[in-house]
């Protein structure tokens, strides 16, 4: 197949005389046809399983990664469903990326299997004692310190131009003040704006599912309003008070989401015109990584940032934050201070 990602599935949308997508999606991968005697078979309980993961995050991740293993039983000739460990083990030494990109096709693997064993179709997990690598403590995606940041933002408000300018200004400046995942911004509606407790928020859609609402700040608030305006323009509405509230809050001229590929793009163009080092390295995550580095910089907690960023692990968050190893802030000269009233020893010469 040509595209590995479930978003050339999703885009149609569910209607009426259109296969639901997630059959489709399945029926493109290398797994037998459907037995019309067997109710649960292969390719059925496939898009099932799809179904049951929660995160659309996980699901298209997931999904590309048994993608590239049904590819390669297909290419070495090996039934999945008889597939053994040292398939699997031979199947990883071709995946590439990091560590932590070779577990999560492992894990997606495992959880595939499970899956179709807990619907007797398959009698072991090939993959469950394939050993995961360590992953590094130190998060691999590039971020920026306070002066990029603010070279970023200033590039923002007076580099780009174009119809939309007023959008991309809006998103990237919630990108960077409320350090949110790019999906959670570009999948928020009009509606998810509101009010709590005297605080402008959005309401986002974490992994698994979890609402949780975000902080936006005036600033940020009057961008969006700006924006909103220009949107009701563009779409034909006298005012912003009249757009639909299922509207995607970041939408396009035709009232579509935002393509997360455009906002790439767009972080790059906005990086380069600052003058950010290694502006072609960066992407939309390293936004949230700059935002999460600067919270910690300006005195805010570890369990604040984790509930900031959604994290359940605290683990997670710490590879977020780039000054641990700053030894200007070592423990030891606050320790120092133990031996502040120690008396010199005297002069025994």
């Amino acid at each position: 197949m040509s595209s590995t990602d479930l978003e050339a599935f999703e885009r149609p949308g569910k209607k009426r005389g259109v296969p639901d997508p997630l059959d489709a999606a399945a029926a493109v991968l290398h797994l037998p046809g459907r037995d019309a005697l067997d109710r649960w078979n292969v390719l059925d309980t496939t898009a099932a399983w799809l179904r049951s993961l929660r995160s659309e995050h996980t699901r298209r991740a997931y999904y590309r990664a048994l993608n590239a293993w049904l590819e390669h039983c297909r290419a070495t000739g090996i039934d999945p469903r008889a597939a053994q460990r040292r398939d699997v083990d031979r199947w990883r030494a071709t995946i590439g990326g990091s560590a932590g990109n070779r577990n999560s096709h492992l894990a997606a693997i495992s959880s595939w299997y499970g899956y179709l064993a807990d619907h007797d179709l398959a009698d072991r997990d090939p993959a469950a004692r394939v050993k995961r690598e360590a992953v590094s403590d130190e998060g691999s995606t590039p971020g920026m310190d306070r002066s990029q940041i603010e070279d970023f933002v200033n590039a923002a408000a007076v580099a780009l131009t174009g119809p939309r300018h007023l959008r991309d200004f809006a998103l990237l400046a919630t990108y960077l003040t409320t350090a949110c995942r790019s999906s959670e911004a570009l999948h928020a509606r009009i509606s998810d704006l509101g009010h709590d407790t005297g605080h402008r928020v959005l309401t986002v859609t974490r992994k698994g599912g979890k609402a949780v609402k975000l902080v936006i700040v005036p600033r940020v608030g009057a961008a969006i309003d700006a924006w909103l305006e220009d949107y009701a323009l563009l779409l034909g509405y006298a005012s912003a008070a009249e757009l639909p509230g299922d509207l995607p809050l970041f939408g396009t001229s035709t009232g579509k989401p935002l393509d997360p590929s455009e906002v790439r793009k767009l972080v790059k163009r906005v990086a380069e015109a600052a003058g950010i080092d290694g502006a072609k390295h960066l992407r939309t995550h390293s936004l949230r990584v700059a935002a999460t580095g600067e919270a910690f910089e300006t005195g805010a907690t570890l369990d604040q940032v984790q509930d900031l960023l959604g994290h359940a692990d605290p683990r997670t968050t710490r590879r977020y934050d780039r000054r641990r190893k700053n030894l200007d802030r070592s423990p030891s000269y606050r320790l120092a201070e133990l031996l502040a009233d120690i008396k010199e020893e005297p002069d025994l010469g």
